[in-house]
């Protein structure tokens, strides 16, 4: 049955649960930091009862198999897995369902697939007493997977070994006899010791003895409390959040920093002395816990290396050069540390919170160039800004000031809800803006992607209009910033006709937050795309199992990688000649005396300075061309054309004279650009006797245009030469005057 492997059907199942968290109250764990527990929140918050951290670890099998099953079977022979007791059936791979007492991990009710423990109990205290069964799996399409991990080894068992972060907390002693590591929280009040579990919370009536013996002490949801998030371990009396005696946090500066996700959605190695995250209350600094880059041997797991270093040895690093994840894992705020999101405005590099981009010096923004905020960059620029123009929840009591925002970059918390219902549910992240809010004032289109929030033109956040105005430095950071919405849907270049949007349908995370860990089941946070040639590159060095998607052939299966990435470089090579045309068009131009960089009633100003927009549309962008290849073409050779265009003339202009009544001749003329080259499709219009008429033309390629005319009285014609929508850029010919005689 491949990979759905056979299923040992008998009875009616008897499925065996672990019990409820309800009858728990109060909590102190090994090191006396004091906790109210999840119900004490559940019993006013009960919107929040439902959600995915909470029911994360669900008591029982869930969902419950098909009735008439009571074993799981799969083909193979599971040989023992090294530091565990081997697999429980080492002939096939059998596992009883009425038998055993299980829990189930992951959320059945969303995108995500699941895994199982079942109870095994333990002696050692530093051995978790539960196990996970590798290769059994339920997929939410309503399947059963058996032997899914391994299909042709089938089902066998390993030592669980997610619980710091998995809900069923742990029993996992310091490593040595002596009492050298602590916790770094001052709510902790007990020095650890060699018996000393960690775990975040028990029950004040269970010991670890209980929790070795008893799987009624593994609560469902138990390790995952809402004071994870939302606790710091103090005891403050009879005065604290509903009289529960202990402090709850719920202030953007104490939850908006990634940290406080990124306990358990992230890689790191403890601070020497230290035992990792276990203690850790969000009201602490992370770093003092935990290396907030992550060091594991000898490499940052934030480290991208160069295409070299990678090459040279792939196993030594966490990142692909690209920035995504090489290995696998949770290392989502590990790639997000090293992604522009995690840009700080208001942190030096030498904060010890500046996170890994911050760090290496990257970042242009800094709310000292708005001292007052009016400029509205502070909406995207900064993550309390950000929630405060989406009306968080989280922020409904903050007011932006100069001094209080740039504390916090894109966090998680930025674009994800902190309680999502479930694993790829659309409340997972916020909500994009819809038509004619926010970002899209004035729309009548809502934003496909909450990415498009920001990465659109600041003028339409900031209700203004775009100013096209040449610059001295072509190499220096201008308008328009970021138009990747307007980009995509072919409206951000000017003087060219609106295009339409290119790849209808596909959303910015699609191609930029691909599955590209080594299983190829976890989302990139490094938001960069990787493209279809670095997937054959990277995941070849990285090794042939390497399962990683790319950013391309989920939606063009019918085209192979190299296909893919020819089609990318044409796009890419076709812009960037382009550009460097626009470019060196746009220098040339400002010699001429029809230019000016100041003075705005010169015909070159506008000209130039159109041509800089669609340029810098194209490098800030930053796409190289990809997200509207022809469009991004046609504008950029719309700026050349612009810019030749200053210091134009007409070569020469001619008519008849005059001309035998009823008979027909043509106006014909020729325009040359500024450098003297001709103006091949320049647009050309006809005028008579001072008004102008509908005929219109395009140059050819020598710049020559005609027009028909058949006059019945003396008339005089004009040609204008329309260089852009601009009536102070057009450029009139000498006047042509026809008689008509008998």
């Amino acid at each position: 049955m491949g990979k759905k492997a056979a299923l040992f059907l008998a009875a009616a199942i008897v499925a065996m649960v672990v019990a409820p968290a309800a009858a728990f109250g109060a909590l102190t764990n090994e090191y006396g930091m004091r906790f109210a527990g999840e119900n004490w929140c559940k019993g006013c918050h009960t919107t929040m009862g439902n959600s995915l951290h909470e029911r994360f670890a669900t008591a029982g099998l869930m969902p419950s198999p098909p009735a008439g099953w009571t074993a799981f079977k799969a083909a193979g022979n599971p040989p023992q897995v090294a530091g565990t007791k081997g697999a429980r059936w080492n002939s096939g791979g059998e596992y009883s369902i009425t038998g055993d007492k299980w829990v189930t991990l992951g959320d059945s009710l969303g995108n995500s697939a699941t895994e199982y423990l079942f109870w095994k109990g333990s002696t050692d205290p530093k051995v978790i007493p539960w196990n996970l069964v590798e290769g059994l799996m339920w997929e939410p399409s309503g399947e059963w997977l058996v032997g899914a991990e391994a299909p042709s080894t089938g089902l066998y068992d390993v030592t669980y070994g997610c619980q710091r972060c998995h809900m069923l907390g742990s029993t996992v002693p310091t490593a040595t006899t002596t009492d050298t590591a602590s916790v770094p929280n001052p709510a902790a009040t007990i020095k650890a010791s060699f018996t000393t579990a960690r775990q975040w919370a028990r029950d004040a009536t269970s010991t670890v003895a209980d929790f070795m013996s008893d799987p009624g002490v593994s609560a469902a949801g138990f390790g995952i409390q809402c004071e994870s998030c939302h606790g710091s371990g103090l005891s403050i009396g009879d005065k604290g959040h509903t009289s529960t005696g202990t402090e709850v946090l719920t202030s953007m500066e104490a939850l908006g920093k990634s940290q406080v996700c990124g306990q358990c959605h992230g890689s790191f190695t403890n601070v020497a002395g230290t035992l990792g995250i276990y203690g850790y209350t969000p009201n602490q600094p992370l770093r003092n816990f935990v290396d907030v880059n992550g060091k594991s041997g000898g490499q940052s797991y934030t480290k991208i290396p160069t295409v070299a270093e990678f090459m040279a040895s792939p196993a030594a690093y966490w990142m692909f050069p690209n920035g995504s994840n090489a290995k696998g894992g949770h290392y989502y705020y590990d790639e997000w540390a090293a992604s522009a999101h995690s840009y700080r405005s208001a942190e030096t590099t030498s904060s010890p919170d500046a996170m890994a981009y911050q760090a290496a010096g990257h970042g242009h923004y800094s709310n000292n160039f708005d001292p007052t905020l009016s400029a509205g960059c502070y909406k995207c620029h900064t993550g309390e800004g950000y929630l405060k123009s989406k009306d968080a929840s989280i922020a409904e009591d903050f007011t932006p000031t100069k001094d209080n925002v740039g504390k916090m970059g894109q966090e998680c918390l930025t674009c994800h809800n902190g309680h999502p219902s479930a694993v790829g549910a659309e409340d997972v992240v916020r909500e994009a803006d819809q038509a004619g809010e926010r970002s899209a004032t004035g729309l009548s289109k809502a934003n496909d992607s909450i990415c498009e929030d920001c990465h659109n033109w600041q003028y339409e956040v900031m209700g203004t209009q775009p100013a096209y105005a040449p610059m001295a430095d072509l190499s220096a950071h201008a308008s328009p910033s970021h138009p990747q919405r307007e980009t995509l849907e072919g409206r951000s270049m000017v003087e060219v006709a609106v295009a339409g949007t290119f790849m209808p349908g596909a959303k910015c995370e699609e191609c930029h937050m691909t599955k590209t860990n080594k299983a190829a089941n976890r989302i990139s946070h490094g938001m960069k795309p990787m493209l279809p040639g670095d997937a054959e590159t990277w995941m070849t060095a990285a090794g042939a199992s390497y399962q990683g998607e790319d950013a391309c052939s989920n939606c063009h299966a019918g085209q192979t990688r190299s296909e893919l990435q020819a089609n990318i470089d044409d796009w890419q090579t076709a812009a960037t000649a382009q550009a460097q045309k626009a470019a060196a068009a746009i220098t040339a131009a400002q010699k001429s005396k029809e230019y000016s960089l100041t003075d705005t009633a010169k015909p070159g100003y506008k000209l130039v300075g159109k041509a800089t927009w669609n340029y810098k549309v194209w490098e800030n962008d930053a796409s190289d061309g990809v997200h509207n290849p022809e469009y991004i073409v046609d504008g950029l050779v719309k700026a050349e054309a612009l810019a030749k265009s200053v210091g134009g003339s007409f070569k020469y202009i001619y008519a008849p004279s005059s001309l035998k009544k009823g008979r027909a001749a043509y106006v014909s003329g020729t325009v040359r650009n500024g450098d003297g080259s001709n103006a091949a499709g320049a647009k050309v219009m006809l005028y008579k006797n001072g008004e102008a008429t509908s005929k219109t033309a395009m140059t050819d390629g020598s710049g020559a245009f005609s027009f028909r005319i058949k006059p019945s009285t003396k008339t005089s014609y004009k040609v204008v030469w329309q260089r852009s929508s601009e009536n102070s850029t057009r450029l009139k010919s000498a006047t042509l005057t026809v008689k008509v005689v008998k």
